[in-house]
């Protein structure tokens, strides 16, 4: 079984996409969940796709709201003007055979992208997604109803899911997340990806063998990325003879 490696990030409008290009060159993943992405409204200038050329792979990206000046904090943070769209991405070395997007729920308008893409020889079903921040008791409630509806559309196996959850590894959204998922990284301790705390997550089906995980430190966004190195066990062909 091969080896592959995956990220997911969280690239914070993506307003130091220098640093996250270069950090990505090195890491050099089969494929990489970005959250927090940047186009302008007429889906021009879309930051995943400059990312994806740069690196050779390929895209697919999907808004899950319009983000207004004087209503966001990441505009109004880098004094950005105008509305854009704000959504999440995949990024993949193999081609990606079909895309679907899953809304898991209107308030604060919070999906999950899947990509379809054939790994050694199988299809399997990547996932980005970025749950709802904050902590009041209606948006835990909110997160953890967009996890248990994130985690009603992950198939059985062959699966990988990742991205910002806002969620510690002691929260109802993650336990949730691990009735059917396993995360890849055990002791969430070691790896705080945003304000000493491990938020972001790659979750797989059983039939991956996570081997290890990392994360590399960067300035080039709030959010540290996640990166994790895997196998996926051979899909099983029984034949059957006609006798």
């Amino acid at each position: 079984m091969k080896t592959r490696t995956a990220v997911t990030w969280n690239i914070f409008g993506g307003q130091q996409l220098d640093g996250v290009v270069a950090l990505l060159k090195e890491l050099n993943a089969d494929y990489i969940a970005l959250q927090e992405v940047l186009q302008e409204t007429d889906g021009t200038g879309n930051q995943a796709q400059t990312i994806a050329e740069l690196l050779g792979m390929h895209m697919v990206y999907a808004p899950a709201h319009v983000l207004t000046p004087g209503g966001s904090y990441v505009l109004d943070y880098f004094g950005i003007s105008r509305p854009m769209d704000w959504g999440n991405a995949i990024l993949s070395v193999h081609p990606i055979l079909a895309h679907r997007v899953h809304h898991l729920s209107e308030d604060h308008h919070r999906i999950a992208l899947e990509a379809t893409i054939s790994v050694d020889g199988a299809n399997c079903s990547v996932f980005s997604t970025h749950l709802v921040g904050g902590h009041s008791e209606s948006l835990d409630a909110l997160r953890l109803a967009q996890a248990r509806e994130l985690v009603s559309q992950v198939p059985a196996n062959r699966a990988l899911v990742m991205g910002d959850f806002n969620a510690n590894a002691q929260s109802d959204v993650f336990m949730a997340l691990s009735t059917v998922l396993t995360s890849s990284e055990p002791d969430p301790r070691r790896v705080p990806t945003r304000k000493g705390e491990q938020i972001d997550y790659i979750f797989t089906t059983p039939d991956f063998r996570v081997q290890s995980t990392e994360m590399p430190r960067s300035s080039a966004s709030d959010h540290f990325p996640l990166v994790a190195k895997f196998s996926v066990e051979p899909v099983v062909f029984i034949s059957h003879k006609v006798r």
